[in-house]
């Protein structure tokens, strides 16, 4: 099969191996979608709005005997964008963050249900920092059903960090990549 682009004809294989390869400005140099070292991240955060967003599928391990989400899921799938949300803060700096055995502690969660999401409903959560303190971290985190665009539940969640089994200040690393997400002021 052949495709004609300005009267000169390639065949498809060719034209969708260099489809495969973009241009990336920010880094000044050719870059190949297919190697996993491409960074998408970028698509999960917006910087106006200062929201993450995780999106995620209920599938049929976090449904009850009536086919709705099990209530205790919801607290794993906040902990799951949560997580996401470090890892995107913490980016190349994961590994190096790992070795300082500083651990990341859930103080507190609180949600308030509005609907109840069923089985492959997909779930769109968007997480934003309301405050960020010297000990303490406060995240907020909205979760949408996103096919319908209705808001189904919101939760909060106080994030702690301790090294040594001593509460420490947040790690400066994850502080400045909070600020992000922070309405001004906070």
């Amino acid at each position: 099969m052949f495709a004609k682009i300005s009267k000169i004809y390639y065949p498809i294989s060719i034209l969708l191996q260099i489809g495969c390869f973009m241009f990336d400005r920010r880094m000044g140099e050719l870059s190949d979608r297919r190697q996993k070292s491409i960074d998408f991240r970028r698509r999960t955060m917006d910087r106006r709005g200062k929201k993450f967003f995780y999106d995620r599928t209920i599938y049929l391990t976090d449904t009850n005997a009536f086919g709705n989400m099990y209530f205790a899921q919801y607290f794993d799938i906040i902990g799951e964008a949560r997580e996401e949300l470090l890892k995107y803060l913490l980016g190349d700096n994961l590994p190096a963050f790992f070795q300082t055995q500083i651990n990341i502690l859930t103080i507190d969660t609180a949600i308030s249900y509005k609907k109840p999401f069923y089985l492959y409903d997909d779930i769109h959560i968007e997480v934003q920092a309301e405050k960020l303190k010297k000990l303490k971290v406060y995240l907020k985190f909205i979760l949408y059903n996103k096919n319908t665009n209705k808001l189904h539940a919101e939760a909060k969640m106080t994030l702690g960090f301790m090294k040594d089994n001593k509460p420490i200040e947040v790690p400066e690393l994850i502080g400045n990549g909070l600020k992000l997400f922070l309405k001004s002021g906070e």
